[in-house]
């Protein structure tokens, strides 16, 4: 996790979790809440991360599939980059 996202996790869970600041210690149910905010902040970071790199294969391989099937329709050019 990057440090941006560190510190919007933890000011979103502390606003979601913590209803006292007067208090030195949490109780359980603030516990509890960061424990459960923090993991599907998590989760979330990670289901966007696999979204944007299976996206970005999808273009990858269809590039792919476009180069080969110029390369098969023109076998007599040079496809190659310069």
């Amino acid at each position: 996790m990057r440090w941006q996202e560190f510190e919007k996790m933890e000011e979103l869970c502390f606003k979601k979790c913590i209803s006292d600041i007067v208090t030195p210690s949490l109780k359980a149910a603030e516990k509890s809440c960061l424990d459960r905010c923090a993991y599907k902040f998590k989760e979330a970071l990670d289901f966007g991360e696999n979204s944007i790199r299976y996206i970005k294969y999808k273009i990858f391989e269809t590039n792919m599939a476009v180069h080969n099937q110029l390369i098969m329709q023109n076998p007599e050019e040079n496809h190659q980059p310069k």
